[in-house]
């Protein structure tokens, strides 16, 4: 039973991104469930009952420009010590793509591929082709896939 809510709440993340932090945090228990682990799943289904008017929407604007948000919680999963990141891309005004994953360690990763992707960052924002902005926490919109819904 508890997997099968979780199969149904990992596909209904295609159009309820925020509900994906607690639906994957959840869905790490699924070998080995616990009743706390059904009352958190129990209860992201009463959140979709009471939020069933919110969804996706897509509108056809003038504007194509490529924006896109990421965030990453340090050892957020006090189990493992492993830091969750999310990113969210926006095309114009809609929402296009996002993606929530747990990481595979905590330590700082200093390899080939982390330092490539860092030059070519810092090459396009030289450019121009980029900009790099620091957004607050209060105006963070991928919090929620590294923390859980507010109350």
């Amino acid at each position: 039973m508890y997997r099968g809510m979780i199969g149904s709440l990992l596909y209904l993340t295609a159009s309820r991104p925020n509900i994906m932090y607690g639906v994957c945090l959840c869905a790490r228990f699924q070998s080995c469930p616990k009743e706390s682990h059904l009352s958190a799943v129990k209860r992201i289904l009463r959140y979709l009952k009471g939020t069933m008017d919110i969804g996706l929407l897509s509108r056809t604007y003038d504007n194509f420009e490529l924006i896109g948000f990421s965030d990453d919680d340090f050892a957020g999963c006090k189990v493992e010590r492993k830091s969750t990141s999310g990113t969210y891309h926006f095309l114009g005004h809609s929402l296009v793509s996002w993606h929530s994953k747990k990481q595979n360690s905590v330590a700082c990763q200093w390899t080939k591929h982390i330092e490539i992707r860092h030059h070519f960052l810092r090459d396009h924002a030289q450019k121009g082709d980029i900009t790099l902005d620091f957004v607050s926490t209060k105006d963070q919109f991928v919090d929620i896939f590294t923390k859980p819904l507010s109350e």
